[in-house]
């Protein structure tokens, strides 16, 4: 279980063009369907009279074909790469474009905290005092993130790790507090959103089903409405209070 995001639907609160993500690889995910066809052929009884074939050998010969298909699993996701440290700071990651989540946690930062990668995504936290969140990274295709930088005054903990470890909302509501990434697994079109914050509020996805990327509300502030927001979905949350999303 990204999500620089490209353009949205005409009728988002901004216009950005759509571009082609890559199919995160979520746990239970991928599933995999095989179609077998099979033919019979039934002669047709001859007719008395008719001609007997010519017989052209005594004990023929048959050679049985077997056909042996190998279908390679994918490549687990890399492992989780945790940092700690304190002040300014830059890590690098060993995961290349694999996409993943960037969990960063400064519960008594002071000051301007800013986290930034190198890939398209970039700036993922910019706020000042405590900070706790996750952030989706690779998830835009083209999207690949070699390092992150962090401006904290404090102690901080930075973790990366795969889709795999995502939160899934199935059969409920989904509700949480400040930046959060989860994934809907059950199928619809909109969604209805509130919010209770002061900050920016923004709510991106990716279609799992088009493998495209949306952005569904830009707002400032408290928010509440029903926007396109389709599932099954990764949903990336950016806001600063509490949030709900109900699918419809």
């Amino acid at each position: 279980m990204s999500i620089a995001w490209p353009t949205e639907d005409p009728d988002a609160p901004r216009q950005r063009s759509h571009k082609p993500w890559k199919w995160p690889a979520v746990a239970g995910g991928a599933v995999i369907v095989v179609i077998a066809a099979v033919a019979i052929w039934t002669p047709s009884r001859p007719e008395a009279g008719s001609p007997a074939a010519v017989i052209t050998s005594v004990s023929p010969t048959t050679t049985a074909t077997t056909t042996t298909t190998t279908t390679t699993p994918p490549p687990p996701p890399p492992p989780p790469e945790v940092f700690q440290g304190k002040g300014d700071d830059v890590v690098e990651l060993k995961r290349g474009a694999t996409p993943g989540i960037v969990a960063f946690e400064c519960p008594k930062c002071t000051g301007n905290v800013v986290v930034e990668s190198d890939g398209r995504e970039s700036l993922l936290v910019n706020t000042i005092g405590a900070y706790t969140g996750k952030h989706l990274i690779n998830l835009a295709d083209g999207s690949m993130t070699t390092s992150i930088s962090v401006k904290a005054k404090g102690s901080w903990k930075l973790s990366v790790t795969g889709l795999d470890a995502i939160e899934v909302v199935t059969g409920k509501p989904a509700s949480g507090r400040g930046d959060s990434v989860i994934m809907f697994a059950d199928t619809f079109t909109s969604a209805t959103v509130k919010n209770q914050g002061k900050g920016n509020f923004v709510v991106t996805y990716a279609d799992l089903s088009t493998k495209r990327l949306g952005l569904a509300v830009n707002e400032i502030g408290s928010y509440q409405g029903t926007v396109k927001l389709p599932g099954p979905s990764v949903v990336q949350i950016e806001s600063s209070g509490t949030w709900t999303i109900t699918a419809k």
